[in-house]
């Protein structure tokens, strides 16, 4: 079981400001930290996210007062800097690349009933909802959204994977989507394999 209460925090005043410009709750990123925290990250991983985040545009203003974009002090390059931090801005990323925010919400609150997170301290849907919003486009510029889009579209019949509809179907066709349980079940026999556990 999680027990979030014990866990140690801590936070400088410049990365809680990162978080509230980015509209994120900190506890909320803290505990998709901690849901992630069962990932092992390989090279060739860490080196695919390293160079996603590293490719992510900022443009300054003038006397660089002003930046737009993903700035340089970025709640994404915030959590980039944590092994933590880059599993949970992965995992987000993905969903947001591959699920619409209802779906991708459900996907981690799922993820956390699984490790038992107690209700009361339980993330709201919303604030989810911003972490993702927050964590959007960071692999927009890698190779995940086009090898996603490829596995999305293997199985040729009605058991597709993904929410968007075939262009090659008729318009009754649709492709179906895993309920978000089996899909944090799944996610959770990936984090074993990534430790070991499992082959």
């Amino acid at each position: 079981m999680l027990d979030l209460s014990k866990l140690p925090v801590q936070a400088t005043l410049g990365i809680l400001s990162r978080y509230s410009a980015a509209r994120v709750n900190p506890y909320t990123a803290l505990v998709g930290e901690v849901l992630c925290q069962s990932f092992q990250l390989t090279a060739t991983g860490r080196k695919n996210l390293e160079k996603a985040v590293g490719s992510l545009k900022v443009v300054g203003s003038l006397g660089d007062t002003l930046e737009f974009g993903f700035g340089m002090e970025d709640v994404v390059r915030t959590m980039a800097k944590t092994e933590r931090g880059c599993v949970c801005l992965a995992l987000c990323a993905a969903l947001k690349e591959c699920y619409s925010d209802d779906i991708a919400v459900e996907v981690l609150l799922e993820m956390a009933r699984l490790v038992n997170v107690d209700g009361r301290y339980m993330p709201s849907s919303q604030s989810w909802k911003e972490l993702l919003s927050a964590c959007a486009g960071t692999l927009s510029a890698s190779k995940f959204p086009f090898l996603a889009e490829h596995l999305m579209q293997l199985p040729k019949d009605e058991h597709r994977l993904g929410a968007i509809q075939r262009l090659a179907a008729s318009p009754t066709s649709v492709r179906s989507c895993s309920r978000p349980g089996s899909i944090a079940e799944a996610l959770s026999g990936l984090a074993r394999i990534s430790r070991g556990e499992m082959q």
